[in-house]
């Protein structure tokens, strides 16, 4: 049998938002300049890849990989950057969260690059 995956749209579009609000907060709690250009770009990014992936799925058969491609490289740089900012100050609370959350998104944009690609079919 074989795995049957979400589109990765479904989850890089809240997961993005999730990202670009996380900067905004960080910026307004803490003033940090840091987390809203960081994570507003990244975050804002993210949502991008998501809603042109979910707009080319809805009107042809393939999508390209491009999308995947840019999110993978987001949530393992976020997954580093907040796994390390994580270890130095030991709080859950942004980095912890930021880098387990992108660590497996990561994993999930991997499943996607490894499942065996079959032309769109549709139940509507």
């Amino acid at each position: 049998t074989t795995m049957k995956l979400l589109h990765s749209f479904c989850l890089t579009i809240p997961y993005g938002m999730l990202i670009a609000a996380g900067g905004v907060f960080g910026y307004f709690k803490a003033g940090s300049t840091m987390s809203l250009v960081a994570g507003g770009a990244s975050g804002g990014i993210l949502t991008l890849m998501g809603i042109l992936n979910y707009t080319e799925w809805a009107q042809s058969p393939r999508v390209s990989p491009i999308y995947d491609s840019v999110s993978i490289i987001i949530s393992g740089a976020l997954a580093g950057v907040m796994g390390q900012r994580y270890m130095e100050s030991g709080s859950f609370m942004p980095a912890g969260l930021v880098a387990a959350m992108s660590a497996g998104m990561t994993l999930f944009y991997a499943a996607h690059f490894l499942k065996p690609k079959h032309s769109k079919k549709r139940h509507e």
